[in-house]
C-alpha cells in the first residue's frame, strides 16, 4: 500500500515499540523525519488518503 507524495524526501523511520513488547493485534509506533517542515506539513495535509487503511498520522 505504498502511496507516493511528489516533493517529500523521508530521511530516516524508526521502529519505536519492538515486537517482544506488543500484545495481539496492536499496532507498532513509527517516528518518521522528514527533510523539512514544509515536507512534514504536506504529509499531514495528504493524511485523508490513509482513511480505512488502519494508519494514522500525529504531529508531534
Amino acid at each position: 500500500m505504498s502511496q507516493n507524495i511528489l516533493g517529500v524526501t523521508l530521511l530516516k523511520v524508526y521502529r519505536l515499540s519492538s515486537l517482544a513488547s506488543l500484545k495481539l493485534n496492536n499496532s507498532r509506533l513509527l517516528k518518521v523525519v522528514s527533510k523539512s517542515s514544509n515536507e512534514r506539513d504536506l504529509i499531514l495535509q495528504n493524511e485523508h488518503r490513509l482513511r480505512g487503511s488502519g494508519a494514522l498520522i500525529r504531529k508531534d
